[in-house]
This record gives structure tokens, C-alpha cells and sequence, in this order.
């Protein structure tokens, strides 16, 4: 029983040491260029915006010429769903899929949202890459 105990201790560095060399190291950067995608919205239409959702996330209100803050959004194209409403009025993009896009990757992103026909309830949306703000 007592060479049992030896045998454990002389291997119990070993086995801590294998453990921790498959841990990855913490990322001692918190900012979010390391670990996302921050989008925010910028109105660039004649209409203040109420009840913005872009992708999963809900932005509130943004009026015109405004900013929004910065969302999470995990995984972001060039473009995404957009619901919101303009003076009473609902507009949606719905994209069909993403196929053979590329996400825009870890970073500062802004979404400028435009009313390109309002009486046809249509939207347009650009991504721009910003600096860290």
C-alpha cells in the first residue's frame, strides 16, 4: 500500500503538469476587438427610428443623423436582419441566408441604416469598420 502512495505522488506533478499544458492561457485583453463583433447603428435617413433590432439584439431608439451603442452581435455580415419602425411605419430586411459571405470578424462595426423608399417600406444597410472607440 505504501509503494502504491509513492508511485501517486512521484506521477501526480506529471499529471498536473499535462493537465494544465492542454488548458489554453487566459486572455488578459478584455477589449472587444479580441473576442467580438460590436455593431452599432447609425441612422443615416431623415427619420427617427424606434424599436431598431439588428440580428438577435434590440437597440431601442436612434434618431436621425444619431448613433447607437455598441452590441455584441457574435457573428455579423455586411448585412443582417433590420426590423424598426419611422413615424409610425414598420420596415424589415430579411435576408434569405448567408451563403458565401464572410462574417465581418472580431472588431468596431457600424450599421448605416437608410430608408431608401419610404412609401415601399425599403431599407438599406451598409457595414463600415470602425476604430476602437
Amino acid at each position: 500500500m505504501r509503494a502504491l502512495t509513492r508511485i501517486q505522488w512521484l506521477f501526480l506533478p506529471c499529471l498536473i503538469a499535462l493537465a494544465l499544458s492542454g488548458c489554453e492561457a487566459a486572455d488578459d485583453d478584455p477589449s472587444p476587438t479580441n473576442k467580438a463583433t460590436m455593431i452599432r447603428i447609425h441612422n443615416v435617413s431623415a427619420h427617427d427610428f424606434e424599436n431598431i433590432i439588428a440580428g438577435d439584439h434590440f437597440y431601442g431608439a436612434v434618431d436621425s443623423a444619431a448613433f447607437s451603442e455598441y452590441a455584441d452581435l457574435g457573428v455579423a455580415y455586411h448585412y443582417n436582419y433590420v426590423e424598426l419602425t419611422a413615424d409610425g411605419a414598420d420596415f424589415v430586411i430579411q435576408p434569405i441566408d448567408y451563403v458565401g459571405e464572410t462574417p465581418l470578424g472580431p472588431g468596431y462595426f457600424t450599421y448605416e441604416i437608410d430608408i431608401t423608399d419610404f412609401d415601399a417600406r425599403l431599407l438599406n444597410i451598409s457595414a463600415m469598420e470602425d476604430e476602437s472607440p
